[in-house]
């Protein structure tokens, strides 16, 4: 009786197919869940980045909202930038609805500062971008056409950077009316 040979195992060839194949998906499957994952902190950082732009442009129009514009055409000795004969400059001074004269401005720290106008920069004005945050061409445009409010437009560019390295960038622009209202006598 002849024997009968039974191939219960694999072949070496039969195991490296299976071993290839099974690397294939593997390193697929990775591969997708870490593009996933660069993906979700690339999408925090634009939130995080947003979130710090809508605070600062919102609080920036709720004080201006509330304020009067002083002379656009001015000068400050405590604030250079507010000096700036043009309509557009990177520092904006008004007065509160608490009759306290304040400013906005971008300092050289690529940050932008709330504080009283009777004192220049220091550790008691309001820092309204973090340290993650730089802020760059920040510009107030004054617009006091005769018979309208004062409109201010504001806009400025931000940039943060991820873990990985990568810059991203936000401009804003906003433009926010005052609600100081100009009779027909003041001119």
């Amino acid at each position: 009786m002849p024997k009968l040979y039974h191939q219960s195992g694999m072949t070496l060839i039969e195991i490296t197919v299976a071993v290839t194949a099974f690397s294939i998906v593997i390193v697929g499957v990775i591969g997708a869940f870490l593009s996933g994952m660069g993906g979700t902190q690339r999408i925090n950082s634009q939130q995080n980045i947003m979130d710090v732009g809508r605070y600062v442009m919102e609080s920036m129009a709720k004080e201006i909202r509330m304020s009067e514009i002083l002379n656009p055409f001015g000068t400050n000795a405590l604030m250079p930038s507010c000096d700036s004969q043009s309509s557009t400059r990177s520092c904006l001074l008004f007065k509160n609805s608490r009759d306290e004269t304040m400013y906005f401005v971008l300092w050289t720290d690529s940050r932008i500062y709330k504080d009283l106008a009777s004192v220049p920069i220091n550790a008691t004005a309001a820092v309204l971008t973090p340290d993650e945050v730089e802020v760059s061409n920040l510009h107030f445009e004054i617009d006091k056409s005769f018979g309208l409010q004062p409109r201010v437009t504001i806009s400025m560019k931000l940039t943060a950077r991820e873990q990985g390295g990568k810059e991203i960038h936000l401009y804003l622009q906003n433009t926010v009316s005052s609600r100081q209202y100009q009779s027909e006598g003041s001119k």
